[in-house]
């Protein structure tokens, strides 16, 4: 499906992304799955998807990346019940029809800009 917001388009296409211009460097991401999330730029320090989760170990670590993230700039667009009920407010689309999830989470940079430039 298509994401809610606009993937990087550094990282390959699939159902997990980062959202472009969001990412802040943590490096959490590279600790947990360096296989799957990767610097695709290094000044500033940009990460992305460098491949999608493709068995099951693999998958547990794409939701550990997006449970443990720092800044809420990785998410998921696709339908997999799994992803879903592990991590709502990470997810672009609803658990079950009809039922509403939680906002996602709003990073600390964005709040902060919000601050300082109202109407942003």
């Amino acid at each position: 499906m298509e994401p809610r917001f606009t993937a990087d388009p550094r990282s390959v296409p699939g159902d997990f992304y980062v959202i472009q211009n969001e990412c802040m460097g943590c490096g959490i991401p590279q600790k947990i799955a360096p296989e799957l999330v990767n610097w695709v730029e290094s000044s500033p320090p940009h990460c992305g998807w460098v491949r999608q989760p493709a068995t099951k170990k693999d998958l547990k670590r794409a939701i550990e990346i997006l449970k443990q993230q720092d800044f809420g700039c990785h998410r998921y667009a696709g339908m997999d019940p799994r992803v879903l009920q592990s991590i709502p407010e990470c997810c672009d689309y609803f658990v079950q029809p009809g039922v509403d999830m939680p906002q996602p989470k709003v990073s600390w940079w964005r709040r902060m800009w919000r601050k300082i430039v109202p109407g942003s």
